[in-house]
């Protein structure tokens, strides 16, 4: 019984408000303001941000790894090399070659045989941060391991 009570009002307030209010008032209120405020919430992230540039940016020169080293951040001392197990041969002789140039700009460059030891290289705080200024895993090179790729940096 309450049920049809309730829905009976419920009719009622909504066949007053549609028979006796003005016309111009409850086409507004039952049409166009529904559809001006879900505009406004599906672009109010366009009204209040600043738009933001992506795309292709302005060639620019690769720069030297002395000069990568200099412009470093104070605290990033390190550079570390994943040999994966390949001593001797191509890879050992680019990494025994990139260590002599970073260790004449001042950096650490320790040599790890696995990714996962750069756990304990480049240590991490709670924030994320790290000593380390880079780490280049070398999978193989023309001679050694299999797939040619030479290094990859992250």
């Amino acid at each position: 019984m309450g049920l049809i009570r309730q829905t009976w009002t419920l009719t009622r307030k909504n066949l007053l408000i549609v028979l006796q209010r003005h016309f111009i008032s409850t086409f507004a209120r039952a049409f166009i303001l529904p559809v001006v405020f879900l505009f406004f919430i599906g672009y109010a992230r366009n009204f209040f941000v600043p738009p933001a540039d992506f795309g292709i940016g302005h060639a620019t020169p690769v720069r030297s790894l002395s000069n990568a080293l200099a412009n470093a951040n104070a605290g990033h001392d390190t550079v570390a090399f994943v040999n994966n197990g390949f001593t001797g041969g191509d890879i050992g002789n680019v990494i025994n070659q990139l260590q002599e140039a970073v260790r004449a700009a001042g950096f650490f460059a320790p040599v790890v045989s696995d990714e996962t030891e750069l756990l304990s290289s480049c240590r991490s705080s709670l924030r994320g941060a790290t000593r380390c200024y880079a780490a280049a895993n070398f999978h193989s090179s023309t001679t050694q391991g299999a797939g040619g790729i030479w290094v990859r940096v992250f």
